[in-house]
């Protein structure tokens, strides 16, 4: 099944992302594992925050290539 992904981003109002999936779609079971490993190994979460910082103090010329960088 296709997913339909839409992210709600904008800064000035909200401190995080709202995801919206289509029914069914894999990919929810899989953001959630993932959600789910980084609570549970410490260093893995640190890993990923870690990478994640410094791919946000890139400028990107478009949002998705920090995504795929991800």
């Amino acid at each position: 099944m296709s997913c339909d992904l839409r992210a709600l981003h904008n800064e000035s109002r909200f401190d995080g992302n709202l995801r919206v999936f289509s029914v069914g779609c894999e990919e929810i079971d899989r953001m959630i594992a993932f959600r789910n490993w980084l609570r549970l190994h410490e260093e893995d979460c640190r890993i990923y925050e870690n990478a994640k910082r410094k791919l946000a103090a890139w400028i990107w010329k478009h949002v998705q290539n920090y995504a795929d960088a991800k």
